[in-house]
């Protein structure tokens, strides 16, 4: 199991402690080995400083088969896809992805060529603390006289266009030197791994999928369009990126959001445990829209987002179908709403607007298949256009053809 320092990843505690959280993940994990008649052992290692991924390649490699499942972060483990390590998911029939325990959104992102090695499901809370959230300062807003984010979700008006506006408004050169700085106010506090939360938010994508095909989205009007408006957004005076920077100001995004910096942080559901010290109301609202006619609020999952996998030495594939199947349906059950209700919407989102920006946030979210399986290069690429200033058509269009071999040889190493 992955975990990591700014995200929710237990499968399992030790001891009952008084938190709601921990209490209900230990009470959730005792209940499936008491209806099972089995033992739950958890192997924690770290997503950054240990190998998880290495670990169960050499477990699979020399033939062991002491690891019924694992929970690792998407991204790294795609040499173990390739490599042939995992079991196919659709061939163990234990597990019913269509149940709302397991999320279909992002199904279509990880079956490819009808081939499944990898699922998010509420086994582990890490996929909604991975998942990108706006974060708006509720005092700042006040005092810059600007509009309700809430209304303007609810109308249908929040838009990159709107939050840019917002974000103008909201930067204040507090000291009067011309600049912004540590001591000032900052309209967006992010850093450039947002770019695709951006991206998504408008409705595009980088690489996506047609009949569990990957195919590179073509570089359309819609395209162009979303991509100057989020450079316009990172490019503004008041926006303070992490990347642009760094060591500069003696704190991070997030920190400086903490202490009333800003007036949005970009960044993942997993930061909003530190905001929870915060003295000040903070909102949480989704990613803008490209424009007003799109229909949805689009939201978008961390390629580091732990995804479950089986071995392919495990010793029973419809044993492990079963305890993940129940462990999945009992978490939806009694973890989900404990996260949601009360750490989110208790602790964190602090007001019931929040609660109905959450189910807009979580009823529609989508991967991004560049950044999670990083064929071509492709994914810097997107991030780099997003954040800078380079030609957008000429500097995505030439990185296509190479992006594109890179996943025909993804698909052939499937086979």
């Amino acid at each position: 199991n992955s975990i990591f320092s700014y995200a929710e990843a237990r499968l399992d505690t030790e001891s009952l402690s008084g938190d709601v959280l921990n209490d209900a993940l230990y009470h959730r994990t005792r209940e499936v080995e008491d209806r099972l008649n089995v033992d739950i052992n958890v192997i924690d290692q770290d997503y950054w400083s240990e190998n998880p991924v290495s670990y169960i390649t050499n477990i699979v490699m020399s033939g062991e088969d002491s690891v019924d499942a694992c929970f690792i972060g998407v991204q790294k483990n795609v040499t173990a896809i390739t490599n042939g390590i995992y079991a196919d998911l659709n061939d163990i029939s234990e597990l019913d992805f269509n149940k709302p325990w397991w999320d279909s959104n992002t199904r279509k992102y990880y079956e490819i060529d009808g081939k499944l090695y990898t699922a998010l499901g509420e086994a582990s809370m890490n996929i909604h603390d991975s998942l990108w959230a706006l974060f708006f300062n509720k005092d700042i807003l006040e005092n810059s006289g600007l509009e309700d984010p809430y209304a303007l979700v609810r109308d249908g008006k929040w838009t990159l266009d709107k939050m840019y506006s917002l974000v103008e408004v909201a930067g204040n050169d507090i000291d009067g030197d011309g600049t912004l700085g540590a001591g000032d106010q900052w309209g967006l506090m992010t850093h450039n791994g947002s770019a695709f939360a951006f991206l998504h938010g408008a409705g595009c994508r980088g690489v996506d999928m047609e009949n569990g095909v990957p195919y590179v989205c073509d570089i359309d009007d819609k395209m162009v369009s979303a991509y100057e408006k989020i450079r316009t957004l990172f490019s503004a005076k008041a926006t303070m990126t992490d990347d642009k920077m760094s060591g500069k100001l003696g704190y991070t995004c997030t920190e400086g959001f903490q202490n009333n910096h800003g007036l949005f942080l970009a960044e993942v559901f997993g930061h909003a445990a530190k905001l929870r010290a915060m003295d000040t109301d903070f909102g949480i609202i989704p990613y803008p829209k490209l424009d007003e006619n799109q229909k949805e609020y689009v939201a978008y999952y961390s390629p580091a987002t732990n995804g479950f996998c089986v071995p392919k030495t495990a010793k029973d594939y419809s044993r492990t179908g079963t305890v993940i199947e129940v462990m999945s349906a009992l978490g939806y059950r009694d973890v989900r709403p404990v996260y949601y209700d009360v750490v989110l919407t208790g602790k964190t989102a602090r007001d019931n607007e929040s609660v109905e920006m959450l189910d807009i946030i979580f009823s529609n979210i989508e991967s991004e298949l560049a950044y999670i399986y990083q064929w071509g290069g492709y994914s810097e690429t997107i991030k780099n256009v997003a954040t800078g200033t380079k030609d957008i058509v000429s500097t995505l269009t030439s990185k296509k053809e190479a992006t594109e071999k890179a996943i025909d040889k993804f698909i052939d190493s499937l086979q």
